[in-house]
């Protein structure tokens, strides 16, 4: 995603490259300028696609709290250094599909290492690459940063004086990590209660600290209707329907996945989503042709809000948002192919919150989706508690947490209750 501005109507077009050709010089940082027409920049990192949805849903809330704020996205893939991209996004990616077990061990090795950060210290002048001067052309009152690298580089500039902004940072995950402090955070926006007590045990104080939840589409609060979704889908009102996904870059070997749900007894409506992978997304069309009639591919898609409500059963990795979006609409979840790292720390939420279940080996997937589909009242067990983690109105909860940040008398408001 390209960095974008939010116009009144939740729309966006092209800044980033508008803002340095033209900066506006808007350098007006008083009390009444701020809480008139407050500038928000949210900056995200478009890897995977979760921390983009992610931002985009707090850029439209942002509008719809404050309708004269400034609101405006930034890609840091778009304006960091090409070293920053070879590491954070080439070498990451590489190394989660090539070589995930040693990913997990780099992942828990950083739980033991405090201080440091996502990016490194002697690293951060070499990666900002033109963030610094994108920043100060929109020069925000507030930024927001969904991503612990974005974080790093952001708290970078603001440390060294060369940005002057407030800054926030969402965590994504359902657990806490070292990678994401930064000492010019002052305010740290978290899924659950469980990551408050991370952040604390890892020296956070309280104050700087809210449990928002993490913000979604609004398309997924709104209420399910199994049958309805299934008709507007062109499947059968009454069949099971098992969604399958990897994530917006379709990893997770969903074919695999696919091919051991044909030992399933239970007969069911299988849709799959390959996301941006377009070879994947062919190779399941493959499979379809191949007789497997009741097989549904998607490739990179925008109905995934009523994929979910038509669905009974979510087969997915332990991504955060995707999971996200399934406590939103009461989805049970059955975790496959779970990365060690953070999906493993997002399995074990919610596998001991009640609302998913995991599975190790293929070979078991087809017996474990074939006692969940013949057991209603644990699916609906395994959605009311799913419903009961969800926090919907996460996106407005954290919208209003970052123009509290304009507000200089709200700099050192403490987290009371809902940090607790």
């Amino acid at each position: 995603m390209k960095s974008s501005s939010i116009d009144d109507s939740g729309g966006s077009a092209p800044t980033a490259e508008r803002w340095l050709a033209a900066p506006s010089g808007r350098s007006d940082h008083s009390s009444s300028t701020r809480l008139e027409r407050p500038r928000v920049l949210v900056v995200h990192l478009s890897i995977g696609g979760g921390h983009s949805k992610a931002a985009t849903a707090v850029a439209s809330a942002v509008k719809r709290v404050q309708r004269r704020a400034e609101v405006a996205l930034l890609d840091l893939e778009d304006v960091a250094s090409p070293l920053f991209r070879a590491i954070y996004k080439d070498a990451y990616l590489s190394l989660v599909k090539s070589a995930p077990r040693l990913w997990g061990a780099l992942y828990s090795a950083g739980l033991t290492v405090r201080g440091s950060g996502a990016v490194p210290k002697w690293l951060r002048p070499r990666c900002v690459g033109r963030l610094a001067a994108v920043v100060r052309a929109f020069d925000p009152h507030v930024i927001l940063a969904t991503a612990a690298p974005v974080s790093a580089l952001l708290g970078h500039l603001i440390q060294t004086g060369v940005v002057d902004a407030r800054l926030a940072a969402l965590l994504t995950d359902y657990h806490a990590h070292p990678s994401h402090r930064s000492a010019a955070v002052e305010r740290f926006l978290v899924a659950s209660t469980r990551v408050a007590a991370g952040l604390r045990k890892l020296g956070t104080p309280s104050k700087h600290i809210r449990v928002t939840g993490i913000p979604v589409d609004a398309a997924f609060r709104r209420s399910r209707d199994p049958r309805a979704a299934r008709r507007a889908l062109g499947l059968v009102p009454d069949a099971r329907v098992v969604l399958v996904m990897g994530g917006a870059l379709g990893t997770g070997n969903i074919s695999k996945t696919i091919r051991a749900l044909d030992r399933m007894r239970v007969g069911a409506e299988i849709v799959a989503i390959a996301g941006s992978n377009e070879a994947l997304e062919a190779e399941l069309r493959d499979l379809r042709a191949a007789g497997r009639p009741h097989l549904h591919p998607f490739g990179f898609t925008g109905m995934v809000p009523q994929l979910m409500a038509a669905a009974d059963l979510f087969i997915t990795k332990p991504g955060g948002i995707s999971t996200t979006e399934a406590l939103c609409c009461g989805l049970p979840m059955v975790f496959v192919d779970s990365l060690q790292g953070q999906e493993a720390r997002n399995q074990e939420f919610f596998v001991r919150a009640g609302c998913a279940v995991a599975v190790k080996h293929k070979r078991d997937l087809a017996g474990v989706v074939d006692a969940l589909l013949s057991d209603d009242a644990r699916r609906a067990t395994m959605s009311e508690r799913a419903l009961g983690l969800a926090l919907p109105d996460a996106a407005e909860t954290v919208a209003r947490e970052v123009l509290a940040l304009v507000r200089p008398e709200d700099a050192n408001v403490s987290a009371g209750s809902r940090a607790s």
